[in-house]
């Protein structure tokens, strides 16, 4: 069951306690519900295919009717042998058994489209609702775990739908179609044969459970050691550099140990599997042979009617055999839907159904900020800042590390919303409007630069998608990297590494940087841009900083206070506080901060 909670917060005025964001806020939980399975929970809110698997189930239900007839068949020919072959007779059993084959191979595999079907949705979903998670959330899930989990999880449940689920499907129908006529050929011997399957019913219902926890231990296991060999991976050059190869090996051999334990728990349950189904079969089989053997010899039975009960046992010994798979599969993709389904829990939408915002109306309205407070990550963030921000205007952070700045811009952008304190355009609480449409309205240049593999032009793209080429040109030759791009062999179209590595640390901030120049924001976030920047490349960013402020709103966060000489004003930030607000020049002979850097860095 899926619960929507909506919540309105009006009391956007009062700073005195701690509170919601103001605006509403909407909340999805995917609880699980009594009796229902997390597999069957997710499932029923993904849309199947329903023409694929009617389609399924009859070319299925076919096939069953084809297999079951074709010993029918048999028996008769094995009857008649007194009055010799009769061909036409041995020419319906073999179209029978193509037929069969020909129909359940078809059906089997409407029911894996349906299944594919199912799995697409539900990666779709279960992607974009990770994306809507909040910054914070981010913060404290590693991407390569998470990336890892969701990989692995959705793997098992395809096996089970395209799989597990259709072969269920096909064997149901077979058990209770074979056990129909069989019980019309010999009750009696019927009878007897199905009094021993509920013992199959009691293995695995003891198998059963040791299998679960075993494979979600394990699906977890796997997941973190993805992550650990994605981070090793990232971040090779530093593996290099400090010879800690060894150190990351020695981490995996660990992480495989606790896989290789799991991985033996499995092992000792399900290696009985199997050996226990095939004897309970051959004791079905065995008494199938030593009663009808029995009713031959007193002419209870036909030899047709015993080699027809023969073949019929075999035909449903697949299905009854394969059962123990499917419930393998069928426990592992519940164990991995209850982790999806954890991951899915608790979503808190980012208020995109706030007010709608008006380019315009940001562009003449200060960002007045006040007593905002925001904690988080051990004692990291901000602590009663009150600013007010004014368009055309460039600003400058100042501070030491951990001083607060970047968490600052994080919640002008956003990505957190404060404990205390509120943030107004103008007069209005910026909680209130969509959060898609105020980001809208800002580009952020953050301080290690995000690059995804590609190409330049799809990574260009995602700050304006129909920027056309005339403009991708414009904007990198505005950050002195056109006529390196152009000179690539396909230009704008050339492959663009994964983060970036194919380009220097300098080329990667002024890429981000031309992204952001595409988005023809109204707010420009520039979050330590200079830090990996010589001395030119300073100058030329320095000067897009200063062009933009004429007509919008420029905050630049620095450490270098060349890169930020021409700022309206300057913020200085000490351990979460702002120490001082000036000019540069007001700021050198008030704030023994400001003056200790701009002597430090004169020198």
């Amino acid at each position: 069951m899926i619960m929507i909670r909506v919540t309105n917060n009006s009391q956007v005025d009062k700073d005195d306690a701690p509170q919601q964001a103001p605006g509403f806020h909407v909340e999805w939980h995917l609880r699980r519900q009594r009796g229902r399975s997390a597999l069957k929970q997710l499932a029923q809110h993904n849309t199947l295919s329903h023409l694929q698997v009617m389609t399924g189930t009859l070319l299925l239900v076919a096939g069953v009717v084809a297999s079951i007839a074709a010993p029918l068949v048999i028996r008769i020919i094995i009857d008649g042998y007194k009055n010799g072959v009769d061909g036409a007779l041995v020419g319906w059993a073999i179209g029978l058994m193509v037929a069969s084959a020909g129909l359940t191979a078809m059906g089997n595999y409407f029911f894996s489209l349906a299944g594919l079907t199912l799995t697409r949705l539900m990666q779709n979903k279960t992607y974009a609702t990770l994306l809507e998670k909040p910054v914070s959330f981010f913060d404290s899930h590693p991407s390569g775990q998470l990336a890892g989990r969701l990989v692995n999880n959705l793997s098992l449940i395809k096996e089970y739908f395209s799989g597990g689920y259709p072969n269920l499907v096909n064997g149901s129908v077979m058990v209770v179609g074979t056990a129909i006529v069989l019980f019309y050929l010999n009750w009696l011997l019927t009878l007897m044969v199905l009094i021993t399957l509920p013992i199959f019913g009691i293995a695995l219902a003891m198998i059963g459970p040791r299998v679960v926890h075993p494979v979600e231990q394990y699906q977890n296991e796997l997941s973190d050691y993805s992550a650990m060999a994605t981070e090793s991976f990232a971040n090779i050059r530093m593996v290099k550099a400090n010879g800690a190869e060894s150190t990351f090996t020695k981490n995996a051999e660990e992480e495989t140990k606790s896989l290789n334990r799991i991985g033996r728990r499995m092992a000792k349950v399900l290696a009985f599997v199997q050996p226990i189904m095939s004897t309970l079969l051959l004791g079905i089989i065995a008494l199938i042979f030593a009663v009808g053997g029995y009713m031959i010899a007193h002419g209870q039975m036909t030899n047709g009617t015993l080699v027809s009960f023969i073949l019929f046992a075999f035909q449903i010994a697949g299905p009854v055999s394969n059962f123990s798979s499917y419930i393998q599969t069928r426990k592992a993709a519940e164990g991995a839907a209850a982790s999806l389904q954890d991951q899915l829990n608790s979503v808190v939408t980012e208020n995109n159904e706030g007010k709608s915002l008006d380019g315009k109306e940001i562009s003449r309205q200060p960002l007045q900020l006040s007593d905002v407070t925001l904690q988080y990550a051990g004692n990291r963030g901000i602590t009663k800042v009150s600013l007010v921000l004014q368009p055309q205007h460039l600003y400058a952070l100042v501070g030491p590390s951990g001083a607060g700045k970047s968490t600052l811009m994080g919640m002008i952008e956003r990505f957190y919303e404060p404990d205390t304190g509120k943030i107004c355009l103008g007069d209005q609480p910026i909680a209130r409007y969509a959060i898609k449409q105020w980001r809208a309205q800002i580009a952020y240049v953050p301080q290690v630069s995000e690059i995804t593999s590609g190409t330049f032009k799809n990574y260009l793209k995602m700050g304006n998608p129909t920027a056309t080429d005339e403009q991708l040109n414009a904007v990198l030759r505005r950050v002195d990297l056109g006529e390196w791009v152009n000179g690539l062999p396909q230009g704008l179209d050339s492959p663009l590494h994964e983060y970036g590595n194919n380009m220097s640390g300098g080329q990667r901030q002024r890429l981000t940087i031309a992204q952001a120049l595409l988005r023809d924001a109204n707010i420009y976030l520039f979050d330590e841009v200079t830090a990996n920047l010589d001395a030119d490349s300073e100058n030329i960013i320095r000067g897009i900083m200063h062009s933009l402020a004429q007509d919008h709103m420029v905050v630049s966060a620095a450490h270098r206070l060349s890169s930020i000489r021409d700022a309206d004003e300057v913020i200085v930030l000490e351990d979460g506080r702002v120490t001082g607000v000036g000019t540069p020049q007001s700021l050198s002979n008030t704030n023994d901060t400001y003056a200790r850097y701009l002597k430090e860095q004169t020198l």
